[in-house]
């Protein structure tokens, strides 16, 4: 087991906190105080690991990369979002096995292990490489005395004047808030990082369930449900050729994309489990000798082939439902970003089909599903999501909603104002006047180097420079 002393949890954590600290008091978005602290984080997790290989150096290279470009260069809160997400995901998958290779192994439980555990130790904090109970129970109970202090002083006027009165005579109050902000920021450090040190896999402490289910089992199941969407598509198909349903072709597109998305994000890790359980039952190899083991898993290469073929004509009828609904209403950020999703879903269930019923390879099947998730995401990053929907919106003409176009971010604006000469008076108006609370002398006002970024800077330079031509 990997040892490594205090200091290399609590140099890099206590750094991270106070900088994070600084960075992200006042800061209502994310630019250069993201960015820098994913770089402190990682540089963090490198010392650590003193010489990270293979994967560990890929996939905090790609955190780092991916949070760098999308942060500095984009402004849409849920590119920033996404990619959040998908960096702490990849520090969390760094952490699973302290840096060592895994991914090769095809279990599609790691992924999930990975992030629970290291949400778990983050959680955790320091209290695992504290010595001593007095010190444990000191820090555990830090937190505690927080938490009920904030509720007792909220509970009586009196009690709160005489906790401020002693908080001040402690700690100024001007160092409380940047006090609060470093203790969190360093616990959560150093909790990631010393997880990073032991590892945070833990399905293999837990005691292994004994799951009385086979290929019959799992074949009834996939062949019952498989019936069901063979039903639905039928039906669907019907209702959309034939125009007979009472609501309009965009209401019933807007009434059935999303559940359609949450069926077909489910089936998956169905179909995931049962191959799991049908290998088991054949022996771990898929078996080939001839007998019942092999029948069966024929029969689920079978059915797990319809399925996905069910699947992947739900997920056309899906995209369709959407596009009818973005020529009805237009595209939004949520319709695109669920449409990008589902054509990822179908990518996953195209290669489920090849690598696990085809080629019977549930080692092949994750890396190449999670490398194609963050090619998906750097590929939103690049191909700007905000600049896509304001395009669409825009050649809507009249039916355009102007509300939501200028409630996108600034990484719409440039498309926006070359499209303005085109639209009619009374949209450039509607335009004008929103723009005008968001960006003029009562919108928010310029962000700190800290909260730069460079397509919020770009968007407040052309707009201003467009009030100086008198176009808005």
């Amino acid at each position: 087991m990997m040892q490594r002393t205090l200091s290399h949890i609590i140099v890099p954590a206590l750094i991270l906190g106070v900088v994070g600290n600084l960075m992200l008091q006042n800061a209502e978005t994310g630019g250069v105080n993201l960015v820098l602290l994913f770089w402190i984080l990682g540089a963090g997790a490198v010392w650590m690991l003193r010489n990270p290989r293979g994967e560990a150096r890929g996939w905090i290279g790609s955190a780092l990369l991916l949070v760098t470009v999308t942060f500095l260069l984009r402004d849409a809160p849920a590119l920033h979002l996404t990619a959040f997400l998908g960096a702490a995901a990849a520090f969390a998958f760094v952490a699973l096995h302290r840096g060592a290779d895994w991914i090769q192994e095809g279990r599609v439980t790691a992924p999930v292990e990975a992030v629970a555990g290291s949400v778990f130790q983050t959680l955790l904090g320091p209290i695992p490489h504290l010595s001593g109970p007095i010190v444990r129970g000191a820090v555990l109970a830090a937190p505690l005395l927080l938490l009920f202090g904030v509720l007792l002083t909220e509970a009586d006027p009196v009690f709160a004047g005489h906790m401020h009165d002693l908080m001040g005579a402690l700690v100024p109050s001007s160092m409380v808030d940047h006090l609060i902000g470093t203790a969190f920021l360093t616990w959560f450090a150093s909790g990631y990082l010393g997880g990073l040190g032991r590892g945070t896999a833990f399905l293999h402490r837990l005691p292994k369930p004994r799951i009385p289910l086979g290929a019959s089992e799992v074949n009834l199941a996939t062949g019952i449900i498989a019936l069901l969407f063979l039903g639905f598509v039928v039906v669907q198909l019907q209702v959309l050729l034939s125009g007979t349903t009472q609501l309009s072709h965009a209401d019933y597109a807007r009434e059935g994309f999303f559940q359609l998305l949450l069926a077909i994000t489910l089936i998956l890790p169905l179909l995931l489990g049962g191959a799991w359980l049908v290998d088991r039952d054949a022996g771990g190899a898929w078996s080939s000798s001839g007998g019942a083991a092999d029948r069966g898993g024929r029969i689920f290469r079978m059915l797990g082939g319809l399925q996905i073929a069910l699947l992947l004509i739900m997920a056309a009828s899906a995209l369709m439902r959407v596009r009818l609904y973005q020529v009805a209403y237009g595209s939004t950020e949520a319709r695109l970003y669920a449409a990008v999703f589902l054509g990822w879903l179908m990518f996953v269930g195209l290669w489920f089909g090849w690598a696990i019923l085809v080629k019977r390879k549930r080692s092949t099947f994750l890396p190449v599903s999670l490398i194609s998730a963050y090619g998906v995401i750097a590929t939103l990053a690049l191909a700007n999501p905000d600049a896509i929907v304001a395009r669409d919106q825009l050649a809507r003409g009249d039916a355009m909603d102007v509300a939501y176009v200028a409630s996108l971010s600034a990484d719409a604006m440039p498309t926006i104002l070359r499209a303005l000469p085109d639209l009619s008076p009374e949209l450039q108006g509607a335009l004008a006047d929103a723009w005008l609370q968001r960006w003029g002398p009562a919108g928010p006002p310029v962000r700190n180097w800290h909260n730069w970024n460079w397509a919020e800077a770009r968007g407040r330079a052309v707009y201003l420079a467009a009030v100086g031509t008198g176009k808005p």
